[in-house]
């Protein structure tokens, strides 16, 4: 009986993905230390490169949305790929969201693969050609169930990027299973490997297996720059404005330290036909105006900041809340 290739793809993913999530298991049951943690990765990455690289001419992207794990994951496996000679055949590939990506993230992403030493012609930074707060006021704000910010600004440059590469690809992410129930109960079903039927690309996620500690430890051990608006306003600015991130807290940090974009989210919500809010929790929309510019009291306002989320994690194919 004639297997086509993709399908032959597929159930090398699954038999390499179930032999790497026993590994995971183990892993995690026993507690591994950041040098097995990083043992296990380079494992992985061989198996990977060897097996559906080498074997079947799958084209290898590395996925930096200029987070702290997508950074680690970007520094240990283009690291050990250099080594392993396969620098050449590497893309690493970078998403901005129009008019909604902090300046500041995309300067440092630019200064960590210089010093990283990607080639420039092996770096790809994608954008959008239409702006996001224009979208916003037309569209109103997006939502945990609307995410119309997702498909504009990353779904549909990347799927036209991955077109233009003219073969199957296999997408380098920083996933973890510690990152959030939400994300542990995602991972657990798909696994180190799988192909992604929303992305049409096969995802591979090389230090799933790792915790925060070992993030942090190998941020330390090599002195990796982080992105600098963690220590402003916590969070990568990939998306400044995102509806997972529901804490006041937040935009108080935005106000203090970048008021400009705080005035963005601002006069968009102010320009909406609908009186619409930015935030959304608990099936109640809440509006920044008030809150954050007006300093809003009362029960309402409790509310939000009891149950507010107070981060969310965004890599560069996904966004969800870590709390």
């Amino acid at each position: 009986m004639y297997v086509s290739h993709d399908q032959e793809i597929l159930t090398k993913i699954r038999e390499l993905n179930e032999t790497f999530m026993k590994a995971v298991d183990t892993a995690r049951s026993q507690g591994v230390g950041l040098e097995e943690a990083l043992e296990l990765t380079n494992g992985f990455v061989e198996a990977v490169m060897g097996e559906l690289v080498d074997g079947y001419g799958l084209i290898p992207v590395l996925g930096f949305s200029g987070g702290k794990d997508s950074a680690v994951m970007l520094h240990a496996v283009y690291t050990h790929l250099r080594r392993l000679g396969y620098e050449k055949q590497l893309k690493v590939l970078y998403v901005e969201v129009t008019g909604n990506t902090h300046e500041e993230s995309v300067e440092y992403v630019y200064r960590f693969i210089g010093k990283l030493g990607v080639p420039r012609e092996n770096f790809v930074h994608l954008r959008a050609d239409r702006d996001f707060y224009e979208l916003l006021v037309r569209w109103g704000f997006p939502s945990p169930r609307r995410r119309w910010c997702m498909t504009v600004f990353k779904r549909n440059v990347v799927l036209r990027f991955l077109r233009e590469l003219g073969g199957n690809v296999i997408v380098f992410v920083g996933d973890r299973l510690s990152d959030s129930g939400r994300r542990k109960s995602l991972l657990t079903r798909r696994g180190v490997l799988e192909y992604n039927g929303y992305w049409r690309q096969y995802t591979f996620h090389p230090i799933i297996h790792w915790s925060l500690g070992h993030v942090l430890e190998y941020i330390v051990r090599y002195n990796l720059e982080l992105n600098p608006l963690y220590t402003t306003i916590g969070s990568s600015g990939n998306c400044v404005y995102c509806p997972f991130i529901t804490d006041t807290r937040y935009y108080q940090r935005l106000k203090q330290h970048y008021p400009q974009w705080l005035e963005k989210i601002l006069d968009a919500e102010k320009a909406m036909r609908n009186n619409g809010g930015a935030i959304l929790v608990s099936n109640r929309v809440y509006r920044l105006n008030d809150i954050v510019k007006n300093g809003e009291a009362g029960k309402s306002y409790e509310r939000l900041l009891k149950y507010g989320r107070r981060a969310t994690f965004c890599s560069i194919f996904s966004c969800v809340d870590l709390y």
